[in-house]
């Protein structure tokens, strides 16, 4: 995150030097008015009035345009930011959902448009504006102490609320964002699960549920609210009284003939300036604090650093090894102690109980669950050393549930990669999904909607076996693929297997079908989170009995 702000702090300095050019500029306007008293009105010189008229004009003019630029360097800033976190950004959400911890982080997104946001209308860099505060000051003191002496009590009190208001409004606001963000997860998750919920006459209870929390969220946004408007209301009753302290001040010292009267009048917008910063603040007080909250999570959740270039290593043949592997998440282990081998072209039948960790290790050997101890070997080689997007080229991955993804049927198959029309068709014949998916509305080019709830459940399984095998990876992973299909989806998944078999893919293939069984070359079965035995197909089916 930090290496991220070194690249665009070159936007602090282009802004900072703005804010020098603006705030200098501004100054023109309190000579003007001083010139004009002292010097212009008593020598009736229409003249000097209209060229320093013309001159104030420009100087405005010019502030005004240098306003605009600052503005859209404040834009380009937060762009550029942007562009660099997305990709990181995205990366850090899918690996922490994929993480045993269940420290998924949704509101990435959400984080990195509020940080923008703040970005893009001065929340962050207004705190550069905050160091003229002294030159103002120091105008003032010019002038006469006694008007820097009103102007410095009136900023201090003025300070000290606006001091305490942050305080108070960033506690509720971070408070109302973590519930607001809690009843959006709430919220997905029926939506997702809005079958569930109806069929069983939940939806009112959950309803109930979410609204709650949208009120609970609500209650603290608007009491920060409450604090602000209260808070602000103070003050800006403070700022025109220390404006009127400092004029009647100014109209005193011209009374007893130690001030003039365009010094008098200068007093005026110098004073205003004085408090233009924390008017500012104020009415980007929300903004400021749900940017620099967001900003903490980001630098929290993501990570910037980035990887060494891995040495290319040949595309694998499929021997897969898993030596002593140990998984502990939470003082609680999950593996224990699993060691196997499949040598290249054989299928591993894994079996075992409900709970057994039967599918976590298949998340062990595709690398996206790193065990605690122990190596995870493809021919020979820690997984480690591949690239993760590399590596998952060479796996075909089908889930249990067969999850899918809004887009076209072929995009789903070609894993969103470059869509090879050929490759899409021989993965889904070899799936047994070619005939399936060309009986769709639209064939390959069917939109898939919600994850593809618009199709069938064998539907479904018949497009995510296909997008297993698209690319013709070396091992394929099969969880369950059995469930939830019908006889003509079983002879389909048998010849599926088969076919692997005889092209010497590897195949690791948990299930409970003893049919798909009698096609393995090995059975692990797992017990209590750790290999109960491990052998020959023939061997363990005879051991336990297997007919």
């Amino acid at each position: 995150m930090m290496t991220t702000l070194k690249l665009w702090f070159k936007y602090y300095l282009i802004i900072a030097f703005f804010g020098i050019a603006i705030n200098l500029l501004y100054l023109a306007l309190p000579v003007y008015i001083l010139v004009i008293y002292d010097r212009v009105m008593s020598s009736f010189s229409i003249e000097t009035l209209q060229v320093l008229t013309l001159g104030m004009a420009l100087s405005m003019l010019t502030m005004g345009i240098l306003t605009y630029f600052r503005a859209k360097v404040m834009r380009q800033a937060a762009m550029d930011l942007e562009k660099k976190m997305i990709r990181p950004l995205l990366g850090s959400m899918m690996e922490r959902a994929a993480s045993l911890s269940g420290e998924a982080y949704s509101q990435g997104l959400r984080d990195l448009r509020r940080v923008r946001e703040s970005m893009t209308v001065g929340g962050f860099f207004r705190l550069l504006d905050l160091p003229w505060i002294i030159l103002y000051l120091a105008v003032l003191f010019f002038m006469h102490p006694l008007l820097a002496a009103f102007a410095a009590a009136g900023l201090g009190i003025i300070s000290i609320f606006h001091f305490f208001l942050h305080l108070i409004v960033k506690r509720r606001y971070a408070f109302s964002d973590i519930l607001e963000a809690s009843a959006s997860r709430t919220l997905h998750e029926g939506v997702e699960q809005a079958e569930t919920l109806a069929g069983m006459g939940m939806t009112a209870a959950f309803v109930d549920r979410v609204e709650a929390h949208h009120w609970e969220a609500l209650a603290g946004d608007h009491s920060a609210s409450g604090y602000l408007a209260g808070t602000g209301a103070v003050i800006h009753t403070l700022i025109p009284l220390t404006v009127t302290a400092v004029f009647g001040s100014a109209a005193y010292l011209h009374f007893i003939n130690e001030m003039t009267p365009g010094v008098m009048m200068a007093s005026i917008p110098v004073t205003l300036r004085l408090f233009f910063s924390f008017e500012q603040r104020l009415i980007l007080i929300k903004s400021t604090v749900e940017g620099f909250a967001a900003f903490r999570r980001l630098r929290h959740h993501v990570r910037l650093k980035k990887k060494a270039d891995t040495f290319s290593l040949p595309r694998p043949r499929g021997r897969l090894t898993l030596e002593n592997v140990t998984l502990v998440s939470e003082g609680r282990p999950l593996l224990q102690n699993i060691s196997l081998e499949v040598a290249p072209g054989e299928t591993l039948g894994i079996v075992g109980p409900s709970g057994s960790g039967k599918s976590l290790i298949l998340q062990v050997m595709l690398g996206s669950v790193s065990p605690t101890t122990g190596k995870v070997m493809i021919d020979g080689a820690d997984i480690a050393q591949w690239p993760r997007d590399l590596l998952g080229s060479y796996m075909g991955y089908h889930p249990q549930g067969a999850p899918l993804f809004s887009g076209r049927v072929d995009e789903n198959i070609a894993r969103f990669q470059s869509v090879d029309a050929d490759g899409v068709v021989m993965a889904a014949q070899k799936a047994g999904a070619h005939a399936m998916v060309q009986l769709l509305p639209d064939g390959y080019n069917t939109v898939l909607t919600q994850g593809g709830r618009n199709l069938s459940g064998g539907e479904r399984k018949g497009i995510s076996m296909a997008r297993a095998l698209y690319g013709e990876p070396p091992i394929v992973i099969m969880d369950e693929p059995h469930a939830g299909i019908d006889d003509m989806g079983l002879k389909a998944l048998y010849r599926t297997a088969a076919g692997l078999k005889q092209e010497k893919k590897t195949l690791i293939l948990v299930t409970d079908r003893i049919t798909l069984l009698r096609n393995a070359d090995k059975i692990l079965v797992m017990q209590d989170r750790q290999v109960a035995s491990f052998g020959s197909a023939a061997e363990i089916m005879t051991q336990f009995n297997i007919k």
